[in-house]
């Protein structure tokens, strides 16, 4: 039987969901108007189910975007995860953010670079971590100074790829690294990690869950 995953993006100020069969997106639906996502995401995931021509009984898990993000889009993706979840019995799969960012920041590398996710975080503050172009996480997520991010960065001696809603920050040091200022995030790249989650059965308790949330 194949695995049908919704899979639910609020962390950003675009809210997205999509449904996908085993490693196909058979729909992907976003939000216009940014930051709506508590008017629009039930809209959204409705609009998603019709499109993919699927029901809510036939999916196989409801995966979220766990954070760190914006605390208002994390409280609403959750409890409408976790709503789907305890209406319908089905199992809730937590994506780490920063590695879906990271799937989305894999077209902008080449084999040999440094995929660096930054979200804003307070002051001069942002959270990130480092993966390789094969997403597999170097250095474990952390809030820290944009300074001593770079200054990591810099002792890594790899060319690197810096992206996110942080990544306005390092414009100051842009001559040692290349910065993406477009969005890297949406539904479609939850669905990887949320397929390897659902065959190993990592599962989130759907009563104490709770977000990554961000300063």
């Amino acid at each position: 039987m194949s695995t049908i995953l919704l899979c639910i993006e609020t962390t950003t100020p675009v809210c997205s969901v999509c449904i996908s069969e085993e490693q196909t997106i058979l729909a992907k639906v976003e939000s216009e108007e940014p930051n709506n996502h508590a008017k629009i995401l039930a809209v959204l995931i409705q609009k998603a189910l019709l499109l993919a021509q699927k029901k809510i009984a036939e999916l196989s898990a409801i995966c979220v975007s766990e954070g760190p993000g914006s605390y208002t889009g994390l409280r609403i993706g959750f409890a409408t995860a976790k709503g789907i979840c305890y209406a319908a019995n089905l199992p809730l799969i937590l994506i780490p953010t920063l590695e879906a960012m990271a799937i989305g920041m894999k077209p902008n590398a080449k084999d040999d670079f440094l995929l660096c996710p930054v979200l804003d975080a307070r002051r001069n503050d942002v959270y990130f971590s480092f993966f390789n172009t094969n997403t597999e996480e170097i250095i474990p997520h952390d809030c820290n100074s944009v300074d001593e991010v770079n200054n990591l960065l810099l002792q890594m001696q790899s060319r690197a790829i810096v992206a996110g809603t942080g990544v306005e920050k390092f414009i100051p040091y842009s001559k040692n690294i290349e910065l993406v200022f477009e969005n890297v995030i949406d539904a479609s790249n939850l669905v990887s990690i949320g397929l390897k989650k659902y065959e190993q059965k990592q599962f989130a308790d759907l009563a104490y869950s709770e977000p990554i949330y961000r300063k």
